[in-house]
């Protein structure tokens, strides 16, 4: 009989999946003290700092004591309120009295607490005044941090302590020299004061070895001159005058802004030789960035030979910019693995079949909310080329119209279809981003509430058309197409219908959460087919395509 540390870590990951908490932890050091130490990493990887810590629990945890202090490598610092709070008279043999200056203190002593270069990522979105003897402490002891992610009002203390350990110690001892990793969020109106953007400056600036690069922000509510006026502020205050050597990103994410003038400021920092992923979401005017990043009439040299993600995602009423520029682009690109395109109804940018063809070998992935479905989908014109995307797997599209003229009883136009796609020899995924009812043409979701069996539309007999042909048309198509295992739909796969290899019926689930099940907590499915739950599928066996989340389509793991 195996040892329980003698398990394979996947199999020991699943045996202590049912840990939560450290109460969880205690409940069986007494009774089991293998199943205690195979618990310590996995309860103790991410640690978080929230409004809802106790101090005494922060110090416990943290204390050199806690054998578990040890397996720490992710530190989330979401709140600094319990630290503006009542703090204890004595705690940890060190008196502090209960105002701000000592509330630093404490903060400055979780910086002492943590384990010696164990640290890879830290991430503080939390409001309030950081001291920079906290950054400085980590400097000291965290020589391995990789990641750091900052909001504005923390990123002004942060920086402070960069600009002054890069021109005390130069490059070497710099606070941002080991950042490969480096996350800025503006505020909401994206005004940065002078000094502000002294740190900004230099933060981007001092950081040697930086792989990805994050700048994020919300949409403002100004006019559209005010906006494109500071976003170019913004732009050349980071890489304006640029005179060190180019920035060797491999991922680029930018979030929020008007990119009108960001090429002319920014190009000339970054290698875009290096540049694997590019992604531009909510962003005025993005097509003007890819426009300038295309191969020109007189000059066929391409800026971005090794981009294998492009994501492009356009907020509704947003500027558009040139819709030639995707296009234009896309045929000069023959690495590219992912492919996300989303506008507005309005805003038509999907490329042609041809464009595409020179990523055909690489292509996996190919997400395209961007379609006009007034032309039904001959448009496509996949018909004689889908079998050339011979590496395609993942396929989101938004329904044509005539998903909703389907003659069930035929599935004439259901059997064209699928004849179309059944040409990608390794599609596995297929999922219609909604679904368009009778000739009104409202693009309906399935499903939007997790906790209810349909979407809920003004016609009761619409939303029973929705789910009924859905599940036909699905179920059809397996039929259709056998190597097919999942098909979904809407934005964020609400329902879809799965098919197990070893099962012959497939099966319908409703998107959902079971935080614990018969022993399993990472499961995502549950079946409708009855008020109770009968049967899930592990999360990892469901493939997720949603471009409204920050880190969408795994691109996070370029580094």
């Amino acid at each position: 009989m195996l040892r329980l540390d003698e398990l394979p870590p996947d199999l020991l990951l699943h045996i202590t999946s049912f840990l939560r908490t450290h109460r969880d932890l205690l409940a069986i050091c007494s009774t089991c003290t293998a199943l205690y130490r195979a618990g310590l990493p996995r309860l103790y990887h991410e640690f978080v700092v929230s409004d809802k810590t106790p101090i005494r629990i922060l110090g416990a945890a943290l204390s050199s004591d806690n054998p578990g202090v040890h397996y720490i490598r992710h530190v989330s610092i979401r709140s600094l309120r319990l630290l503006w709070g009542d703090v204890p008279a004595h705690y940890l043999g060190h008196p502090f009295e209960e105002t701000r200056a000592d509330s630093r203190s404490l903060l400055q002593l979780l910086a002492y607490l943590l384990p010696r270069n164990k640290l890879r990522t830290l991430v503080c979105d939390a409001r309030g005044d950081i001291p920079t003897d906290f950054f400085e402490t980590l400097h000291a002891r965290q020589r391995n941090l990789t990641t750091c992610c900052f909001n504005q009002s923390v990123a002004r203390y942060r920086l402070s302590t960069g600009v002054r350990s890069w021109s005390a110690r130069g490059t070497d001892g710099d606070l941002f020299s080991n950042i490969v990793h480096l996350q800025l969020e503006f505020g909401n109106g994206l005004s940065v004061s002078e000094k502000d953007s002294q740190y900004f400056r230099a933060a981007v600036r001092s950081c040697p070895v930086l792989k990805v690069l994050e700048l994020r922000t919300l949409l403002p509510e100004a006019s559209a001159d005010t906006y494109r006026e500071k976003s170019e502020q913004i732009f050349a205050l980071l890489f304006g005058a640029w005179t060190l050597p180019q920035l060797r990103l491999r991922a680029l994410r930018i979030r929020g802004f008007e990119l009108s003038a960001a090429c002319e400021l920014m190009f000339p920092a970054i290698d875009l030789k290096h540049l694997s992923t590019l992604e531009l979401r909510e962003c005025k005017d993005p097509l003007s960035l890819l426009l300038s990043a295309s191969p020109s009439i007189d000059d066929e040299t391409l800026l971005l030979p090794n981009l294998r993600h492009l994501a492009v995602t356009i907020q509704d009423e947003a500027e558009l910019g040139d819709p030639a520029s995707i296009s234009n682009l896309l045929q000069h690109l023959s690495l590219l693995e992912t492919l996300v395109l989303q506008a507005p109804r309005d805003h038509t940018i999907m490329p042609s079949i041809d464009c595409l063809l020179p990523s055909s070998k690489t292509l996996r992935m190919l997400y395209l909310d961007c379609y006009d479905d007034s032309e039904g989908y001959e448009s496509f014109e996949f018909e004689n080329q889908l079998e050339e995307f011979i590496a395609l797997r993942e396929f989101a599209v938004s329904c044509p119209s005539w998903i909703a003229r389907i003659p069930w009883s035929k599935h004439d136009e259901l059997k064209a279809f699928c004849h179309v796609i059944e040409k990608a020899p390794l599609l596995r995924y297929v999922q219609f981003l909604c679904l368009p009812v009778g000739e009104a043409g409202l693009n309906e979701s399935i499903f939007t509430d997790p906790t209810k069996p349909i979407h809920v539309v003004d016609d009761e007999a619409k939303a029973t058309f929705l789910q009924g042909n859905f599940r036909e048309f699905a179920t059809a198509a397996f039929n259709f197409i056998p190597q097919i295992r999942t098909i979904a739909m809407g934005s964020k796969a609400r329902a879809f219908l799965t098919k197990n290899e070893n099962v012959a019926d497939a099966k319908y689930f409703h998107r959902g959460i079971v935080t614990d099940w018969k022993g399993v907590t990472s499961a995502v499915a549950l079946d409708t087919s009855a008020t109770e739950v009968r049967s899930v599928e592990p999360y990892s066996t469901i493939c997720e395509i949603d471009p409204l989340s920050f880190g969408f389509l795994r691109m996070d793991e370029v580094v």
